[in-house]
């Protein structure tokens, strides 16, 4: 997956825990993919 290291390294920063880094990763793709019917072609992606 494209931005997954991005996310990882952000979510450990924030969590400061590895196995609570995951469930934030796991989280935040979960959310992205249940909202993917919004996505906007042109739109940042990463934002």
């Amino acid at each position: 997956m494209q931005h997954m290291d991005a996310l990882y390294r952000t979510a450990l920063r924030l969590a400061r825990n590895p196995k609570d880094a995951e469930d934030l990763v796991q989280e935040a793709y979960y959310r992205a993919f249940r909202s993917y019917h919004q996505f906007q072609p042109g739109s940042n992606f990463r934002a």
